[in-house]
């Protein structure tokens, strides 16, 4: 099976600098959508970025909460 990337890129140190990401991946790759699947901080970024165009979410039959449980936009206010 052919592996379509062949390069891991880190943009930031401590924190993702999405907007270069997002860059390097539209040039290298031409990409134009991206799922994102990540947590209530990679959501939080990406809508603090102003670069979310949609949102879809699950609702499970499940609950999850508590004072400590993960939101769907975690960080900073």
């Amino acid at each position: 099976m052919e592996s379509i990337s062949d390069e891991v890129k880190i943009f930031g140190k401590q924190n993702v600098d999405i907007d270069k990401a997002l860059r390097w991946l539209r040039a290298k790759w031409n990409v134009k959508r991206l799922l994102c699947e990540g947590g209530g901080e990679l959501n939080a970024a990406i809508v603090t970025a102003g670069l979310v165009d949609e949102l879809h979410l699950t609702i499970s039959p499940v609950i999850f909460g508590g004072r400590a449980a993960p939101t769907l936009a975690d960080g900073p206010a």
